[in-house]
């Protein structure tokens, strides 16, 4: 599997589908007629196919030709209406007695259809290989990293906490200072293969996604479970733990996704009990708790998120940004780049 491009975000360029059209192109091409390959004992015509589109959440809308996770109907997989609340949109989980909301055909990629969120047609939507809804999957790094791991903090933290109720996973002053204490001792004994560099909560704003993914995985099943008494929310946060570990797995089996299809249950149900007695906000349910809803039935049909993710993307984002400077040439630079990288990995 290859990476054939690295399109820029979702304000530049204005014009979307012409920065795309060359590689759209030679797509067509590639799965139409195919390419010769030479080999020991001949050439082998071969076709190559565009597997997916992946990245961060406005990057993708705009890929899916989506209005935006700010629309009311926010989710690019389903048709769910969100909950105007306070300015913004919520997703809670759908109620039993109500009908389980659609998943988008393949075919509305194709027709702009407004009143749904989709105000264009998706340049990658006459690939032949293109399948809907998870041909823009969930990117793992955005979804857990950024957002559902910074945001599981907020909630201990009390940002989401209502004057009428308690929050029972708010964290106090002396229990968030046992917790940084914990890790300042631990990081002697931390393995130097861990890409994670976390130092204290209390910097929340320094840390980088891959530092929240080990913030679930590996502290909050151990230093923060032991800081909490009440057994419910030790259960709900060791789900949480399990939800991050399952989707980091590089396999997962049917087994792994019914148990992830369980704790993503349980942690929507705990969260909904909170905001029903007033204890939580009904903001906490944002369109990454609702995007993960739709996890399970994206690893049935994609595989393991592992295969997917942006960490690869974010690592050559990295290092063509350092290298591409010219305001005046930048084409001409990102060229000489191209060649540069080919020559030393030759």
């Amino acid at each position: 599997m290859l990476q054939p491009c690295i399109f820029p975000g979702p304000s530049q360029p204005k014009d979307f589908s012409s920065i795309l059209q060359p590689i759209l192109d030679e797509l067509r091409i590639l799965e139409h007629r195919g390419m010769r390959v030479a080999c020991a004992d001949g050439f082998v015509t071969a076709q190559a196919h565009l597997a997916f589109v992946g990245g961060d959440i406005p990057a993708q809308s705009k890929a899916a030709g989506h209005s935006g996770h700010t629309h009311g109907f926010g989710c690019r997989f389903c048709l769910q209406q969100g909950c105007y609340v306070d300015g913004r949109y919520t997703y809670p989980p759908v109620k039993a007695e109500e009908p389980i909301p659609q998943y988008r055909a393949v075919d509305s990629f194709k027709t702009i259809n407004e009143q749904y969120a989709q105000k264009m047609v998706s340049p990658f939507s006459d690939l032949r290989i293109f399948h809907g809804t998870f041909f823009f999957p969930i990117d793992v790094m955005h979804l857990i990293g950024s957002n559902i791991g910074r945001q599981i903090h907020r909630i201990t933290q009390g940002k989401y906490d209502v004057e009428t109720g308690i929050n029972p996973l708010r964290l106090n002053s002396s229990q968030s200072r046992m917790i940084d204490r914990c890790i300042a001792e631990s990081r002697p004994l931390i393995p130097s293969t861990f890409s994670g560099n976390v130092k204290s909560l209390s910097d929340d704003g320094f840390l980088r996604a891959v530092d929240w993914i080990h913030i679930l995985r590996f502290i909050v099943p151990t230093v923060i479970v032991d800081s909490i008494k009440d057994k419910t929310c030790q259960a709900t946060l060791n789900n949480i733990a399990q939800i991050s570990n399952i989707l980091c797995h590089p396999q997962v089996d049917t087994s792994s996704i019914s148990v992830l299809h369980e704790c993503i249950t349980y942690w929507h149900q705990f969260l909904l009990d909170l905001t029903t007695k007033s204890c939580l906000h009904q903001g906490v349910f944002t369109i990454n708790q609702h995007f993960l809803t739709h996890i399970p039935k994206l690893l049935h049909c994609m595989g393991p998120m592992h295969s997917y993710s942006a960490f690869s993307n974010e690592r050559i984002i990295g290092e063509f940004k350092a290298r591409i400077r010219s305001k005046k040439s930048p084409g001409k630079n990102a060229s000489n780049v191209l060649v540069d990288f080919a020559a030393l990995r030759r």
